[in-house]
């Protein structure tokens, strides 16, 4: 299982069955206790080739609770209108020492 660490800057990045450069809109999702904790636009995505990528943000994940599973998906609409979403994958969340931006 993987994990993201309270605080820290991980990447979630996400491969495609078709070229970023046909979605019109784009959302990375992280749930805890099935409320969205953070949300990511497309905009606020990097995109290349098929994958686009979430950067978080040392308060994106301050924001998480540790102890509890997290689900992270991405949902899309394409150019075309068609919509489609992937399964969520499970991550651990831990604690960190400095609970805090630094």
């Amino acid at each position: 299982m993987q994990e993201i660490v309270r605080g820290t800057t991980p990447a979630v990045s996400f491969g495609l069955p078709l070229p970023t450069d046909q979605l019109a809109t784009a959302f990375v999702t992280v749930l805890q206790r099935d409320k969205v904790i953070i949300e990511k636009e497309l905009k606020e995505c990097s995109c290349t080739g098929n994958t686009i990528a979430a950067q978080l943000t040392q308060e994106d994940t301050l924001a998480l609770e540790v102890g509890t599973l997290a689900k992270v998906r991405l949902i899309v609409k394409t150019v075309g209108g068609d919509r489609f979403e992937t399964d969520d994958f499970v991550v651990r969340v831990s604690n960190t020492h400095k609970d805090e931006v630094i």
